[in-house]
């Protein structure tokens, strides 16, 4: 309804508003996702599971923006919107269908919704693992916000065309389905901070190579250009992935939705004070700085991962 709602806005401050809106209503989608997987499978299962919700979160971001551009060819802007509109009312039937899935039940808290938030804001304080994950996962996210903008600008001062821009982005999502593959067939997955380690360093070493390619004023040919991005795919998935499954084996069901929240809350965060401090480094620098500061921001991440033992063994519904 409320992207049907972004054909009929008469300004752009309406506009703004049922944006808003919108995202406000989309937040409640990826806690109960992650819910909903820890619900229905066991730790053998976790890694394959939430390889293939990442391999499909990817996938859309190749398809639907050619679907999008393609529809453009045709209609307007507005009856694009109404197309997303019927998709998004089509999968709320197709969701509305599903049984009903079965979860540990939990005590109200005193205090009601206030009360909850206290007691999920408590068991994070107190749970080495699921700080520690959380903290780092908003790290990870800034280092990836701090650069986004600008790789317009960063493609366009390396001499490629606008289409070339567009592979790059592509090649980001078909480097995430591959890794989401490679975690789709994996048995049980051991040391887990391995893995997230390992990703994060890897992103962060391409990114310091297309910040300091811009620096030292260094052309990068067409395809070990989108091999870069290509690259940053894969160790994008080598770090979400993990870290899904170690909040899944950690976080007792009762409070699986409110940590996955706060994490979302804390990515938020990082998404909306990212951008200007790229800004600031483009302006006081050039537009490789925002790729430096993502690249020493992950391999600090990937430092600090490296030294955690984040275990992975499941805990009982109430915890440890």
């Amino acid at each position: 309804v409320a992207t049907a709602a972004l054909c009929l806005a008469p300004g752009w401050a309406a506009l703004v508003l049922i944006v808003a809106l919108r995202s406000a209503v989309d937040s409640f989608f990826t806690p109960a996702k992650q819910a909903a997987i820890q619900a229905l499978t066991g730790a053998e299962d976790r890694a394959s599971a939430n390889g293939i919700s990442h391999g499909i979160n990817q996938a859309s971001k190749i398809v639907a923006p050619g679907a999008g551009g393609a529809l453009l060819i045709w209609m307007a802007p507005g009856d694009v919107f109404l197309v997303n509109a019927a998709v998004s009312l089509l999968a709320a039937a197709l969701a509305a269908r599903l049984s009903v899935i079965a979860r540990a039940p939990r005590e109200e808290a005193e205090g009601g919704l206030l009360g909850d938030v206290r007691q999920g804001l408590a068991f994070v304080r107190g749970d080495r693992v699921v700080r520690s994950v959380l903290i780092l996962m908003a790290a990870i996210f800034f280092a990836i916000f701090i650069y986004d903008t600008f790789i317009a600008p960063l493609a366009k001062g390396m001499g490629f065309a606008q289409q070339h821009l567009g592979f790059a982005l592509a090649a980001v999502g078909a480097g995430g389905v591959l890794g989401a593959v490679v975690f789709s067939v994996l048995p049980e997955l051991k040391a887990p901070q391995r893995w997230i380690a390992a990703g994060t360093l890897i992103g962060g070493g391409l990114l310091l190579c297309l910040g300091l390619g811009d620096v030292l004023e260094v052309r990068f040919a067409l395809l070990p250009f989108l091999a870069v991005f290509f690259g940053l795919g894969i160790a994008s998935a080598m770090s979400a992935v993990p870290m899904r499954v170690v909040l899944q084996n950690t976080v007792p069901e009762t409070r699986m939705g409110a940590v996955t929240a706060l994490g979302e809350a804390l990515n938020t965060v990082a998404l909306l004070t990212a951008p200007f401090a790229g800004a600031l480094l483009f302006k006081l620098y050039s537009v490789g700085a925002p790729f430096i500061a993502g690249g020493v921001v992950s391999l600090l991440a990937a430092a600090a991962i490296w030294r955690l033992d984040l275990g992975g063994g499941v805990r009982g519904p109430e915890g440890p």
